[in-house]
């Protein structure tokens, strides 16, 4: 067995620990197809399906952190994976608020120029109710083209019943 394989193991029989006794402690895994991938409006697939998997640790006390990784292409001269890392804190904003504040890097792998692309990001996310959450990003450096780049979206949820 592979060293991956060991510590994938490893990580879930602790997550399975974790969820069994009432713990602060939470891990996570997902992993799933998509037809493909978009990352704010732009193809990173060049139109085609990829597979995309992420492990998350949170703590009640807000605090999380993961890796988040997902096949790439940008030609034949790019990279064949994005692998993003990330730690943050939510936390409540009096009863209806809900803040959020993430710092994200961007890794770029696993072909020619990975590392030509990589870049952090700050982010921050005001939620309120639980069904509008407004957020920002901001970064320096995006794409290392050192070009500054503001990304802010709006979004609402509601649950059908």
């Amino acid at each position: 067995m592979s060293m991956r394989g060991l510590i994938f193991i490893g990580l879930l029989a602790a997550s399975g620990v974790a969820s069994a006794q009432e713990s602060p402690h939470s891990v996570a895994f997902t992993v799933w197809g998509t037809s493909e991938y978009v990352f704010r409006g732009v193809t990173q697939t060049d139109g085609d399906p990829t597979v995309q998997a992420a492990v998350d640790y949170s703590h009640e006390s807000g605090f999380y952190a993961g890796i988040w990784g997902s096949g790439v292409d940008f030609g034949s001269d790019g990279p064949n994976a994005e692998i993003d890392t990330y730690i943050g804190f939510a936390f409540p904003i009096g009863e209806l608020f809900k803040g959020d504040v993430q710092i994200n890097r961007y890794n770029y792998v696993f072909g020619d120029n990975g590392s030509d692309f990589a870049y952090n990001e700050l982010i921050g996310k005001l939620t309120f109710a639980g069904w509008l959450t407004g957020t920002i990003g901001y970064s320096n450096d995006v794409f290392a083209t050192d070009e500054t780049g503001i990304y802010y979206a709006l979004a609402a949820t509601h649950a059908f019943e």
